[in-house]
């Protein structure tokens, strides 16, 4: 039946008193379904914790071969269900670590890889890493570093969030000062692609239809409007591929005003 107990291990060593306590068991059950010839199972792993005289259920492999850390359930191949540990805001239910020398750029990560031919062969495609900054010792500044590959070439760095919380697109060290710095990929053509694009997806932009807008901020909470570039539709509906009529715009906010006015315009 299932839920039924069929088999097991227990580990019981002598408390000084006698041999009547658990401090770890592995656990056999029958599952659901079971019929002629089809005998779904799943362990548990038990484990008692300091000042207890009974063990806990702490790690299940289901019968579809998935595995439950702290849950009876797993909706994917591995499910922890667990309480955040670490520090300041870097708390989760997962720690990697390094076994890398301080100075030697120790390094903790997760790589993606997966099958990429159709005789099963498979290949690293993506990767996050955490790692130390520098190689100082007692110094444990960290950045995060995003990596992706392209055809017929190693993995490499596409984005680096540095250690005072700069984003740096293209990877590599901090340039300049600002908190957001984009570089330009080397070898492609900046008038045709540009470092940094932004957009808007959809149907063609009818005349005087917004595209695109950059803000800039200020104040106590960051929402309060200083100024803004505009881009939109120019005199004519878009067609797309053949003709893209479009206006620039420039806009400051002006004393006493909490929303800026357009002061300068670029127009098709």
């Amino acid at each position: 039946v299932a839920g039924d107990q069929v088999g097991g291990i227990a580990f019981v060593p002598h408390d000084g008193v006698d041999l009547n306590h658990h401090c770890a068991e592995i656990r056999a059950y029958a599952d659901t379904g079971i019929a002629a010839n089809d005998v779904p199972g799943y362990l548990t792993f038990h484990t008692t914790a300091d000042g207890s005289a009974t063990t806990t259920e702490r790690l299940r492999i289901l019968s579809n071969g998935r595995i439950g850390i702290g849950t009876n359930e797993a909706t994917s191949a591995f499910q922890i269900y667990a309480e955040d540990l670490g520090e300041g805001t870097a708390k989760g239910q997962i720690v990697l670590k390094d076994t890398a020398a301080y100075n030697a750029s120790p390094t903790a990560g997760v790589v993606f890889q997966g099958h990429h031919a159709s005789n099963n062969a498979q290949a690293i495609f993506a990767g996050i890493r955490g790692f130390k900054a520098n190689t100082s010792d007692g110094d444990y500044d960290g950045c995060l570093g995003f990596d992706v590959r392209t055809h017929g070439a190693v993995a490499y760095e596409a984005m680096r969030i540095d250690e005072a919380g700069r984003c740096i697109v293209g990877g590599g060290t901090h340039a300049g000062g600002a908190n957001l710095v984009v570089k330009g990929i080397s070898g492609s053509t900046p008038n045709a692609y540009g470092c940094a694009s932004f957009c808007r997806i959809g149907s063609n932009p009818t005349a005087g239809t917004s595209i695109a807008n950059l803000r800039f901020n200020g104040g106590s909470g960051g929402t309060s409007r200083a100024a803004e570039i505009t881009v939109k539709a120019g005199e004519n509906n878009w067609t797309d591929g053949s003709s893209h009529p479009s206006q620039l715009i420039f806009a400051v906010t002006k004393a006493s005003a909490t929303s800026s006015t357009e002061r300068f315009r670029i127009d098709q």
